[in-house]
């Protein structure tokens, strides 16, 4: 995600007339797979932290920050938020990718 964030804003450096924005939300959990297209919890919420992320930025959950263990993240933590179709909160963080 960070190395699709740079390649983005690069682009955007160089053709600052024509500058193209991605959000990304990344989730992790067991898709359900069901004629070429993704389905299930974890495609859900990453489609909201997707929708919820400022253009330009990254929003993970916690299950990904637990995964990715090991490494430093310049991130900020976002608190809990529950999403619209989920029954529980999830705690959000926005990965600082220009700082990484």
């Amino acid at each position: 995600a960070i190395a699709i964030q740079r390649a983005f804003a690069a682009y955007n450096q160089e053709h600052p007339e024509t500058p193209l924005h991605l959000r990304i939300g990344l989730s992790a959990g067991e898709p359900i797979e069901e004629h070429g297209d993704l389905f299930g919890k974890a495609v859900q919420l990453a489609a909201r932290l997707c929708a919820q992320a400022e253009p330009g930025g990254i929003l993970i959950d916690q299950v990904v920050l637990d995964q990715y263990s090991g490494k430093q993240l310049p991130l900020s933590d976002l608190g809990e938020v529950t999403p619209k179709g989920f029954d529980h909160a999830v705690r959000v963080y926005d990965i600082q990718w220009a700082e990484a």
